[in-house]
């Protein structure tokens, strides 16, 4: 596909644009991922895989919300140094799915 073919298909007025985020210039905004997603056949987790900034602005809101937060994110970083980024994501999300299962599906209840 084209720069000038996706921008034309999301919406964006500038083919640089789509320059500079191939080049890591520029990102995605959040309003923007659903339907780039869409227009290149892919998941939006699986787009955000491909982001690479540090989410410095949602650790400070968290961290103003609760400054608890500081010591779980000293432990999380702490622990990381010892593992891929792909296991921390994965015990990661073992952890959520444990705290927030997913609704039972079974009729015979």
């Amino acid at each position: 596909m084209t720069q000038q073919k996706l921008a034309d298909a999301i919406g964006w007025k500038s083919v640089a644009f789509v320059s500079d985020l191939e080049n890591d210039v520029r990102n995605v905004g959040e309003e923007y991922m659903e339907k780039l997603a869409e227009v290149l056949g892919v998941g939006v987790s699986e787009l955000k895989t491909f982001d690479t900034r540090t989410p410095v602005r949602e650790a400070k809101d968290l961290l103003r919300r609760n400054p608890e937060y500081a010591s779980a994110f000293r432990q999380v970083v702490s622990g990381a140094r010892r593992l891929s980024p792909e296991a921390l994501a994965e015990r990661i999300e073992k952890a959520l799915a444990e705290e927030n299962p997913p609704p039972s599906t079974d009729k015979s209840k």
